[in-house]
């Protein structure tokens, strides 16, 4: 009888612990980033400093087109995304699940980088590469198939790799440029030499109803004065929520990056586009506002 008890004890002590919050494991937030020396995945490393709950998980990716479909089938809850390929998602291939995917913070400015070797005389220009072999990767692949569009210049090849480093061994080869999107600096531009150089973007009369002016400058490419180029919003995405399991925990997210801000802003080593974001600022994409059931 002594024993029996014993057990009895033993086994509801077993069931508390399972059952007790205090050792329960809250979900974590699993967030779909990017290549993992870009500026998807810095900004999610110091959102991760300054807000530890609700715990987040990163998930690099090859860029905003592989994040989309994440977010798309359920497999991540954010993401950071180009704004483009939200749209391009949505009026070139009418996929009807982006009409879930809501905007969760609007970011920053992404500059077009167009680089190709510095040797290279026949391209000076965006509308030289007609004709011309080019190569994308990650978001930029939906944003050259834009720009392509829009402004009727027709390279004779576009090729697409895993990441830039590979798009950029393969320069003065198989491709004559490089395309690519991201947050200025980029740590991949910010390696190279003076052996590359960056070209202007020369059509935005055609574009300026999706992009944004900007210049780029890269001392180490010594272009002095920049080069002028356009630029595409940021993102960071996530579905249209409703139980609470998911709405709250995505508040809070959003709440502590609002108030962390100023920290962001003003840490030494943190990425200067957090200088950019404006909380009040929802952008072109519906927005999640959070209403649960």
């Amino acid at each position: 009888m002594r024993l029996f008890g014993r057990l009895i004890g033993i086994a509801l002590l077993a069931i508390a612990l399972i059952v007790s919050p205090t050792f329960a494991q809250p979900n974590q937030i699993i967030v779909s980033t990017g290549v993992p020396n870009g500026t998807y995945a810095q900004f999610f490393t110091e959102i991760s400093r300054v807000c530890p709950q609700p715990p987040l998980k990163g998930v690099a990716s090859h860029g905003s087109v592989e994040n989309l479909e994440r977010v798309m089938n359920n497999s991540a809850s954010l993401a950071f995304v180009q704004a483009d390929v939200l749209f391009a998602k949505k009026l070139v291939e009418h996929d009807p699940q982006v009409e879930s995917v809501r905007t969760f913070l609007v970011l920053y400015l992404e500059e077009i980088h167009i680089l190709i070797k510095a040797s290279n005389d026949s391209i000076t220009k965006f509308s030289d590469l007609a004709g011309k072999k080019v190569g994308v990767y990650g978001g930029s692949t939906i944003t050259s198939l834009i720009l392509y569009a829009t402004t009727g210049v027709q390279p004779a090849h576009t090729e697409t790799y895993p990441g830039p480093d590979e798009a950029v061994q393969a320069l003065g080869g198989a491709i004559d440029a490089v395309l690519g999107v991201g947050g200025k600096p980029l740590p991949w531009v910010e390696s190279l030499d003076a052996k590359y150089k960056l070209i202007p973007f020369d059509q935005f009369e055609k574009v300026s109803k999706i992009y944004y002016p900007a210049i780029i400058n890269y001392s180490n490419l010594n272009q002095p004065g920049g080069v002028g180029t356009i630029a595409v919003p940021s993102l960071l995405i996530t579905r249209d929520y409703k139980i609470p399991g998911m709405v709250t925990p995505l508040l809070q997210l959003r709440s502590c990056i609002v108030k962390n801000l100023e920290v962001l802003r003003e840490t030494v080593g943190d990425h200067p586009k957090w200088n950019q974001v404006n909380p009040a600022i929802k952008g072109p994409w519906p927005y999640f506002e959070g209403s649960s059931n």
